[in-house]
């Protein structure tokens, strides 16, 4: 935790198997209201969609 942050722990949301980190946009907001710092992974390969955790070329 940073120096003069706040005491909240940072949450850390990880979606499921058919969905992405843009899923829990709605519980992330419903965080980051309440003070929380908040990261939203993106598993690569758990949805189409969800190519673009990296971009092209990049593996």
């Amino acid at each position: 935790m940073k120096p003069g942050h706040n005491d909240k722990p940072t949450v850390l949301l990880v979606h499921g198997m058919w969905s992405t980190e843009g899923t829990l946009s709605d519980v992330r907001d419903a965080f980051v209201e309440e003070g929380y710092q908040v990261e939203a992974l993106c598993l690569p390969y758990h949805y189409p969609k969800a190519e673009h955790c990296f971009p092209a070329g990049s593996l």
